[in-house]
């Protein structure tokens, strides 16, 4: 696999969807600094913009597809000389790099602000674990279940389901959000239960679910590639 190839075919989606891309990196920095000034001033993990932030930003990647039908990217990217597992290893490592950007920055950024605050608070690293397995369902799961698709029908075919799955993913962030703005009425009527509870994973097993997403992950590309080596371009 030629590292260059894939390369060139990274920044020929680039350039077909420059803005979008920026708008991407922005919602990314702003989410991430949402985290931080919250942690620094609570000590505690609350990732509900950057969660939404993300679902955004795997929305709009995936988006590039469509740009293939439209433009005839798609054809033709097939008649030069890259192979199928360049150019579908192309749209896979955007994904991958950007799962892995953000839940760098939004850690570091939880980890750093909480650390000033002078100590973590509440279930920390439980919170974190489930931010973490919420990112890698947006980044990896999702489009390792529509991604063969895409290649397999093309997007204009698979579109309608993917808005709905994207949809049910932006609606289950704000729902994480409201639970998070619930607690504090709970915790102000006396109640021990608190709705945050339901919003920590413990981090090992959230390691291992993210694990098996990202098995999941790889599965899905070695099933794009076949599908793209024998079908028609999309």
């Amino acid at each position: 696999m030629n590292k260059t190839k894939i390369k060139a075919l990274v920044l020929s989606d680039w350039y077909q969807m420059k803005a979008a891309y920026i708008i991407m990196a922005l919602g990314t920095l702003l989410g991430a600094a949402s985290v931080f000034m919250i942690a620094l001033h609570s000590g505690t993990v609350a990732m509900i913009f950057s969660i939404i932030a993300g679902a955004v930003m795997s929305l709009l990647i995936s988006m590039v597809f469509a740009t293939d039908g439209l433009k005839g990217a798609g054809v033709f990217r097939k008649s030069l000389p890259y192979t199928a597992g360049e150019t579908v290893m192309a749209r896979y490592i955007t994904m991958a790099a950007a799962w892995l950007m953000t839940i760098v920055l939004n850690t570091l950024c939880a980890v750093i602000g909480a650390a000033m605050y002078g100590g973590f608070v509440g279930d920390f690293s439980g919170a974190l674990g489930f931010s973490l397995v919420v990112f890698t369902v947006y980044f990896m799961l999702i489009p390792a279940a529509v991604y063969p698709a895409f290649y397999k029908f093309g997007y204009q075919k698979v579109q309608f389901f993917y808005a709905i799955i994207s949809s049910i993913s932006i609606v289950g962030g704000m729902m994480v959000g409201s639970l998070t703005f619930a607690d504090e009425a709970v915790t102000k009527s006396g109640v021990k239960w608190s709705p945050k509870d339901l919003l920590c994973i413990p981090m090992p097993l959230a390691l291992v679910i993210i694990a098996v997403i990202c098995v999941i992950f790889c599965l899905s590309y070695r099933a794009s590639v076949k599908i793209y080596g024998t079908s028609d371009a999309r």
